[in-house]
């Protein structure tokens, strides 16, 4: 036998599948459910805190491929660079010092990667474009925090790469 439902409003007898009181109308609620609790789980900060670290990582990780090596000022590198050039010691740093003559507030970096045809991540305008050439076409997007740059290389047949600069530096390249 089960025992008798009453209704919480009205205190009328209710049966055991009614969704209402017929007396009074009141909703009769369910049950709450159990929420039962795994033992021994990670709890959910400590995975949010994992991901967050793992995504800091890979970003550091990611920085330090896309930008060179600046373990020692460029006044001391190209210092040196052009005391190699001039002694004739080091052939793969000639094409570089001369572009470094020639633009000395450029740094080592920049110039050895204009001598490469290559173009990096904090590179100015002037150092990409020294670089890699005039682009086939600029879209300028004007915001109200600057205008942002989408140079466009087009190598025909659909092949195209893309260089994004904003306040005159190098942002993004797409290739």
């Amino acid at each position: 036998m089960q025992p008798s439902l009453h209704c919480t409003g009205c205190g009328a007898e209710l049966s055991a599948s009614a969704a209402f009181c017929a007396a009074c109308g009141k909703r009769i609620g369910m049950p709450a459910p159990s929420v039962s609790r795994k033992k021994g789980g990670m709890p959910t900060w400590a995975i949010l805190l994992l991901a967050l670290a793992i995504i800091g990582a890979i970003g550091a990780i990611a920085q330090n491929d896309l930008t060179p090596n600046t373990a020692s000022s460029d006044e001391d590198s190209r210092a040196v660079t052009l005391k190699q050039w001039e002694a004739g010691t080091d052939v793969s740093l000639q094409g570089a010092a001369r572009i470094c003559e020639k633009h000395p507030d450029w740094s080592t970096d920049a110039c050895k990667a204009v001598e490469q045809k290559k173009i990096f991540i904090g590179m100015t305008a002037d150092e990409a474009r020294a670089s890699w050439g005039k682009p086939s076409r600029v879209n300028r997007t004007i915001y109200s925090t600057g205008v942002h740059e989408q140079w466009v290389y087009d190598y025909g047949e659909g092949v195209e790469a893309f260089v994004y600069v904003k306040e005159g530096r190098v942002t993004a390249i797409q290739d």
